[in-house]
């Protein structure tokens, strides 16, 4: 058994944990089940839906149920890739850096350095508008025996390493009125807000 199946049966059995886990800034909802019926990876591997967002995100594992398996995410707008090795370093990220979307949004291409100097200020964001978020983390990471969480800086260079394993294997193609269709990269070529 995977360390993620334990997690994942540990969120799915526990109801209050869970919905820890979708409560703003969290958003990943093991209740949520957006519609994946036409997503597909270019090696056939299975995908399986884990977790969803208010505004329409999904989250999949990626591969073979009796291994460690890659997290896809997927948002509304056509894009789509991995955002971390497994499913312990999924829920650490939403731990650590809550706004990690933001941090791709906002990340000149893909470029880790931008990524690395946007995340602090980011992190300072949310614990200025959410003061008790600090707790909760650390509750939410002792329930799942995620604990100590590794510092900002580690999250983002995984998560960075994440997005950029997405090629070739994991570009999810998915069906429109247009035919096949291949999803955009999670990196967003906008620089950070106050930067030129």
């Amino acid at each position: 058994m995977t360390r993620s199946f334990e997690l994942l049966t540990t969120l799915r059995v526990d109801g209050d944990l869970a919905a820890s886990f979708a409560v703003f800034p969290l958003e990943f909802d093991i209740t949520h089940r957006p519609d994946d019926a036409a997503l597909r990876l270019p090696s056939g591997m299975p995908l399986e839906l884990i977790a969803g967002q208010g505004a329409g995100g999904a989250f999949f594992l990626c591969g073979d149920p009796a291994a460690e398996r890659p997290v896809l995410y997927v948002d509304s707008e056509g894009q789509a890739g991995l955002i971390a090795g497994s499913l312990v370093e999924a829920l650490t990220l939403e731990l650590v850096l809550p706004r990690w979307g933001d941090s791709l949004s906002f990340s000149a291409g893909g470029d880790l350095s931008t990524m690395l100097r946007f995340a602090p200020a980011l992190d300072r964001e949310l614990h200025t508008e959410h003061p008790a978020y600090a707790a909760r983390q650390d509750r939410l990471a002792a329930a799942l025996g995620l604990g100590p969480l590794p510092p900002l800086e580690d999250v983002v260079r995984k998560l960075h390493s994440a997005v950029r394993a997405t090629e070739p294997d994991y570009v999810l193609i998915y069906d429109d009125e247009y035919g096949e269709e291949r999803a955009e990269s999670l990196f967003g070529r906008r620089q950070p807000p106050g930067t030129s």
